[in-house]
């Protein structure tokens, strides 16, 4: 899943609320224990959005010759 929200709505918790129903909506529909995402590494706000609804950092990567951050959410720690 990939999303892009206008500049002019950053800042009004908007990719909160999206990205922590996207996690429950998840688990609430898949018998899957985890799953990941990966952030390109210069995207600190998404970094910090992803801890704030339970993601843990596990490592860096190359991805398609882009540096990511590989995040990971397991069920137990799901939002909400």
């Amino acid at each position: 899943m990939s999303c892009r929200l206008v500049s002019r709505l950053w800042g009004q918790g908007i990719a909160t609320e999206v990205a922590s129903s996207a996690c429950d909506w998840f688990f609430e529909h898949t018998n899957l224990e985890s799953f990941v995402g990966f952030i390109l590494a210069e995207n600190t706000a998404l970094s910090a959005l992803a801890k704030q609804i339970g993601m843990r950092y596990r490592k860096e990567a190359i991805v398609k010759g882009f540096g990511v951050g590989v995040y990971r959410m397991v069920r137990e720690h799901q939002w909400g």
